[in-house]
This record gives C-alpha cells, structure tokens and sequence, in this order.
C-alpha cells in the first residue's frame, strides 16, 4: 500500500469509517464509509457464498425497482442475500430498456458477448475482474467424427436490418422474451434438449419457453458453412459452450464461470491504474475524469469481493482510492441514477431508477454452490446396451472416433463407417471385392458429390446405399429408422449371400408411414433379426437413430 492509501486507510479507521462487520454464512461482511464519499463493503467470499444476477422478471428488455430484484431473489429457498448493487448498463431512456451488460446466469452467457470487462463468479464463488473475450459456441453432431462448431456473433440480440453482416451468427435464448422479425434469407435453427429440432428460412423467431434456444444465422455463414457440408442438420446433437478468454488473468482462472456481469470501464488490473485504456468507452460519461454517482466492485490483495457506491466522484478517483487500499482488480458498473447499493436489507444508496439488471451476493444455507448447466450427457450408454458396446469395439468394429456420444442421433456418414469397420472385420478379401464391382472410388466420388468419406465410397461400390439423389448422399442428415432398415439391407446381403432369409410379411401399425423404397429393408431387416420395431406394434420409421441402436444392429451380424 501507497503512502498516500496509507494515510487514507488511517483516517477512515480515526474517524471511525469502518463499520460493524457482520458474519455471514460464508464470511464476513464489513460496511465502510469512503474518503472521497460514498459507502462500499467488503466481503469475505468463503465456501456457499458467490455472485448471482437478476433481471427484471427474469427477461431482457424490462426494469423494475431494485428493491423488488433483491426480494425476488431473498425469496429463493435456501438462499440469504447479503449485498445488492446495480449491475450493467441499460437503456433507462427508451421504452425499449436494451440491457447493453454482459450477464452470465447458472453458467451461460444470456446477454451480450464480445471483449468487455467481466466482474464473474466461479463454481467455488472466486470472483474474477478483467476484460474478457467472451465467445458463446455451439457444436453439432460430433467435433471429432465430423463435425462443426459455430461461434454466435451475440447472445440475445439480432438485427434483421443490418443485411451489411451476412455473416451474423446469434444465439437467442428464453431471456430475451419477445418475438424476433428475422432476414428473409437467414436460417432459423431451433435447438431443444441438445439436439437440432426444426430448420427453417426466414420468418419471426417468437418469445422461447424455456429449454429451448435458437440459432440465427445469416445469409452468408450458412452458405459459407453448407460449401464443405458442415451446416447443421435435424436431429444433430447441438451442444452449446461458452470460450472465456481474459485479457491479463491466466486463463486456467476463467474455465469455470458461473456467474457474472460485464460493464466497464476496467479502473485497475494487478494494481495498476488501466482508467486510461478503456477505449472503447467512448461515452462522455464512462470517461475516466467524469464526475457522477458511480458503483464500483474491486478485488482485495487478500482475496475479499469490495462492492461500493460513490456519491460524486470520476472513475479515477475510486481508481486511485481503491489502489490506496489494496484494491488489485476493480471495475465501474453502471452510474448516475442507475447507482444502487443494498447491505444486508439496508439501502444505503437508493437508484433513482428501475433497473434492467442488478447483482446479488448470495449464500446458500446448503453451503454448497450450484455449478451451472451441465452439458448433455451424451456419452454415458443406455443400461441395455452398455455390454454390446464394450463387445463391439473389442469385436473391432466400432471405430475410434465413434467410440463416444453413444446416445447422439448418428449421421448418415457415421453408419457408413460403422459399416465400413465390420466389413474389414467380416471380409479377408474386401478389396478384392471392391476391385470386382467394377466402380472406382472416383466414380462413387463423382456419383456423391458431397462427401469424400471412403467408407461412404465403399457402401456404393457395394450397393448398400445409392444416395439421396441429385448426386448427393446428405452425410450429415440424422439417420432415420427406414434410411437404416434399407442400409442394413444391403450390409446384411453382402455378408450374407445365400444364408439371408427373404423379407417376411409383417406388418405394423404405422406401416402406413413407411416409405415405399423402404418397405423391402423393414420386412427384410425384422425377417433377419435385425431390427425389432419400437413398441405398442410400431416401426416409427422417421424416428432416429442413435450410434449405440445403430452399433447394436450391426454387431447382430457377427
């Protein structure tokens, strides 16, 4: 601490500026009087105790008091709230209230994105300060095994009418809780439970329900991404992610946000004053010489969370008054009427304001903190099929790549290399085989334009399949129950030879709905014992179909 700190510190402890600290549930909580004006409290952010944000009736583009958030959120079960303050900016001056804040919830990012300072909570309530490149990131299908993974340019905002960005990607989520008019051109894909549901182009994307969120993405992405056969198909599994990549911390730090707020201007980083390298504030009133009411939040050099409220003071004076201190990080969140300060039910800086958005320290009675969305758990094998699967990849005929994801929807390129791997295991002489067809790869290459997958090139040299039409074979499309039954067909044929019974004469309920180039592999395949149906006598023929299903059907065939 600075000389100067030093004689701050000294006259605040004279005059009796430090406050009665309080113990929490995690630790203690100690309000202080500012030199420069104002009031700030430390906190000791112990185990159960951590940062979480509210908006305003849990939706973007609203206000209300900011007593109302801190009830809303002290009447969570199991939760006490310690500290209240305002949180990022918002447009208090329009009927539109744009939360223009970063705001992380249960571990994603649902408003904002790009390189901002980030005030964030981890999993064990560590609070971190920096600028932050934040990236919210989706894959589908599987990375390894040919996949995608796309990066929103923005969670929760979208202009249709800025037909200059065709390369836009947005990631729309619940939160932003109204209708959305979308460019005539650009693809709407609507994801749920982790798995691309409905494609479509243009239109209005509506206010979500929960558990559902919304790619939009712009005329020139999707076509840069359907050029190599990487956009997104239904029934692929979409998983979502969120890449944090700070500006001076490690970035070990930030692998684990679950919550936070982004507003700025970033006041100090290590110890060192930063006022004057925030130049992407370009507000006169986020300037480091404007004096105005201003929150703040800073880390300690003993760890401890300090959220406070200067009455009339520019960014670097609480810059400077923190580093005196022993402030090491510290950051502005939002000011002027917006500022807010709640110490334990105490309003000790009341917002002239209803705010958009507002940050609570909270500790869980449990003592425990929750770790935000876990991703899918795709992985994990069904009980049924957990031996099979093992048998299988001993057998050789799963391959590495395919080893995972076991209850993703697999692709119409992965059955083909699942069938690829037990041809090599069935057939000593398979590219004698090959070579007797009288098809090249590059003819089964010119008849499949888009894929160059040679597994897919020896199931058509075979005539296991003969692709979708148009020359195309769709390797990213979600394999459907009929597309299977007729593949294994021809896998089972090829086998097979003369031992193969001939299709039988079953019938199901939705039989119906079986297409009728598939009709001969479902009689064929349930004939052989291959495929069963799917229960109360149905096939459910476009149902799809999953990598440990289609591993099972195959290892029958051994």
């Amino acid at each position: 601490m600075g000389h100067g700190g030093k004689r701050l510190l000294a006259a605040a402890l004279a005059c009796g500026c430090l406050l009665t600290a309080t113990a929490g549930a995690a630790g203690s909580v100690t309000k202080a009087d500012m030199a420069i004006g104002g009031t700030m409290v430390y906190l000791e952010m112990g185990a159960g105790r951590t940062g979480e944000v509210t908006l305003a009736g849990g939706r973007l583009f609203r206000a209300q008091d900011a007593l109302a958030h801190r009830a809303g959120k002290a009447a969570e079960p199991g939760k006490t709230v310690v500290a209240s303050i305002n949180g990022g900016y918002f447009d208090a001056y329009s009927s539109e209230l744009t939360t223009y804040a970063t705001v992380i919830d249960n571990g994603e990012v649902i408003n904002g994105g790009g390189n901002k300072p980030t005030l964030a909570f981890t999993g064990s309530g560590t609070p971190l300060i920096d600028r932050v490149k934040i990236e919210s990131k989706v894959s589908f299908r599987d990375t390894g095994a040919g996949g995608t993974t796309v990066t929103a340019y923005a969670v929760d905002r979208y202009d249709a009418g800025d037909r200059k960005n065709g390369w836009m990607i947005a990631l729309i989520t619940p939160y932003h809780g109204r209708a959305i008019a979308v460019a005539p051109d650009a693809r709407i894909v609507t994801m749920r439970n982790s798995e691309v549901t409905d494609i479509r182009v243009g239109g209005t994307v509506p206010a979500l329900p929960w558990g559902t969120n919304v790619l939009i993405i712009n005329s020139s992405a999707w076509n840069g991404l359907a050029q190599y056969t990487n956009e997104p198909q239904i029934g692929n599994a979409a998983i979502r992610s969120t890449v944090y990549t700070p500006q001076t911390d490690a970035a070990d730090k930030w692998t684990n946000v679950v919550n936070g707020v982004g507003a700025g201007p970033l006041l100090l980083k290590n110890g060192v004053d930063v006022c004057d390298q925030n130049t992407d504030f370009t507000d006169p009133k986020q300037r480091p010489d404007f004096v105005s009411a201003r929150s703040f939040a800073a880390i300690m050099g003993d760890g401890r969370l300090v959220l406070g409220s200067a009455r009339s003071a520019s960014m670097r004076q609480i810059a400077a008054y923190l580093k005196g201190l022993g402030a090491v990080d510290a950051m502005a969140l939002d000011g002027g009427a917006s500022t807010f300060l709640d110490v334990g039910g105490d309003t000790v800086h009341r917002a002239g304001r209803a705010l958009s958005n507002v940050l609570h320290i909270v500790d869980h009675s449990a003592g425990t903190l929750p770790q935000g969305v876990q991703p899918r758990d795709f992985d994990t094998p069904s009980g049924w099929a957990a031996d099979t699967l093992r048998d299988a990849a001993a057998a050789g005929i799963v391959p590495t790549a395919l080893q995972r994801g076991y209850q993703k929807n697999i692709t119409r390129k992965e059955f083909c290399q699942l069938i690829g791997a037990l041809l090599t295991v069935q057939l000593p002489d398979l590219p004698a085989r090959l070579y007797q067809t009288g098809i090249t790869y590059d003819q089964a290459r010119a008849a499949l334009t888009d894929t160059f997958d040679a597994d897919v090139m020896k199931c058509y040299q075979l005539g296991i399949i003969n692709g979708t039409g148009g020359n195309k074979f769709r390797p990213n499309d979600s394999l459907t129950r009929e597309q299977a039954a007729k593949i294994v067909m021809g896998a089972h044929q090829v086998l097979a030879g003369a031992d193969a019974r001939p299709a039988g004469s079953v019938s199901f309920a939705d039989g119906g709905s079986i297409a009728g180039w598939a009709q001969p592999g479902v009689q064929y395949v349930v004939a052989n014992g291959l495929m069963n149906g799917t229960g109360n006598d149905r096939f459910s023929p476009q149902g799809r179909f999953t990598r440990e299903q289609a591993i099972a059907t195959l290892y029958r065939m051994l």
